[in-house]
């Protein structure tokens, strides 16, 4: 059987109403040279008929013989790949048509061993913040292709210990195969914690630099049952059912904090990899202020959508007074600025409250130009999509107006 280009894999679990859109994006591709694998890990729901109603002979369907944490899940889908570039497609994400055909073109005319999209946001119909439902948000792109180094990618990881969405990550990026086998014979495997950030924390090891396609190609899905989008938002129950799923429930060792925040998961999962790979990742070092300043940020988000934090914000300030003093007046500082939101929040209750201050307030903004660096933000309503698959299909168009001239 002839090698595949690309290799396609999606790893589901329980989705079958999300996981018909990313497969349907990934079908859609003109580009032929590539095999699309669904790894189901045990679902109990309709998503078995989906792909076999969906897929209609062009899917390959595999599934582990039971229920395996997240990580272990992304090890055994890894495993069904046989592509010379493998990407992963989350199941609540989807692609812009051309994504495939515009990737290998790159792949073709260059050595390189990694590259990565460009990713807009979608928001689904469900999500937790009701405003923001079947909304679509776009950075400023120009379009190039650039090329980063990849020492200097993993010491931005190590240094923000938070989210980094232009970074190589396992649902962004198209990585050689071989190469990614060869670390994980090194490593034991690619996927730990969070799958996303122990990936390049890894692969950039073996691979000096990267390209980035700076347009949004991809579209990464923010649901509720979203195990990142609960992780962020209010540690709902798909981040209480991640963290269940490991061996013992305990996922946080090696860091101060065990507040459920995604800079803490992220920052163990970065901890975990120094550990696996020392060598290598031992001149990475953690900016340990910005890991205390993000967990708290992370937390005072959590209290403000609903989530009681009162023992977080216990655990935080007695771990923090143990800290180095450098460590102790960043933060400090940082936690001195958190009383200003509520004098911002004072001064909106004004305003919301004079139809007079309104006006004003909407006249100046109508002169102001879009900020260069801010999101441009598409609603369905206005540009006729209903889910994240229409929306992709309009990509190309609807980032266009985010485009930086």
């Amino acid at each position: 059987m002839p090698v595949p280009f690309i290799s396609v894999v999606i790893p589901t679990r329980n989705r079958g109403h999300l996981v018909q859109y990313a497969l349907q994006s990934a079908l859609n591709q003109a580009f032929d040279d590539y095999e699309i694998i669904v790894s189901d890990n045990c679902s109990q729901d309709n998503t078995a008929s989906v792909v076999r109603e969906i897929g209609a002979g062009r899917v390959r369907y595999v599934q582990p013989e039971q229920v395996l944490s997240m990580p272990d899940h992304w090890e055994f889908a890894l495993d069904q790949a046989r592509g010379r570039f493998i990407v992963y497609l989350c199941d609540d994400d989807a692609w812009a048509p051309g994504v495939l055909e515009r990737v290998s073109s790159l792949l073709d005319e260059s050595t390189s061993k990694l590259v990565v999209l460009n990713s807009g946001v979608y928001y689904g119909h469900n999500w937790l913040d009701h405003e923001s439902r079947n909304v679509a948000s776009f950075g400023p792109y120009t379009g190039e292709v650039r090329e980063y180094d990849g020492s200097e990618t993993i010491r931005r990881l190590y240094a923000s210990c938070h989210i980094v969405y232009d970074a190589p990550r396992m649902l962004n990026s198209f990585c050689h195969r071989d190469t990614l086998m060869r670390v994980r014979n090194i490593t034991g495997r690619i996927f730990l914690l969070c799958p996303d950030y122990s990936f390049p924390s890894f692969m950039l090891t073996e691979i000096p630099s990267w390209l980035y396609i700076d347009e949004p190609l991809h579209l990464q899905g923010v649901f509720a049952e979203g195990i990142g989008s609960a992780s962020v938002f209010n540690r709902g129950e798909p981040l209480r059912e991640f963290v269940r799923e490991f061996d013992d429930g305990k996922v946080l060792r090696r860091v101060p904090l065990q507040a459920p925040v995604v800079s803490n998961y992220i920052a163990e999962t970065l901890l975990m990899c120094k550990e696996k790979l020392p060598a290598k990742l031992g001149g990475f070092e953690l900016d340990w202020s910005q890991y205390f300043i993000n967990c708290w940020a992370d937390i005072i988000r959590h209290e403000a959508n609903g989530v009681n934090v009162e023992l977080d914000k216990q655990e935080f300030y007695a771990v923090v007074a143990g800290q180095p003093a450098i460590v102790r007046s960043t933060v400090g500082k940082v936690l001195a600025e958190t009383a200003r939101p509520l004098v911002k929040r004072s001064i909106r209750k004004l305003i919301n409250s004079s139809s007079m201050l309104t006006n004003l307030e909407s006249r100046v903004r109508q002169r102001s130009d879009r900020h260069k660096d801010a999101p441009l933000t598409v609603t369905g309503a206005a540009a006729g999509f209903n889910n994240i698959l229409e929306c992709a299909q309009q990509l190309p168009a609807l980032a266009q107006r985010s485009a930086v001239a």
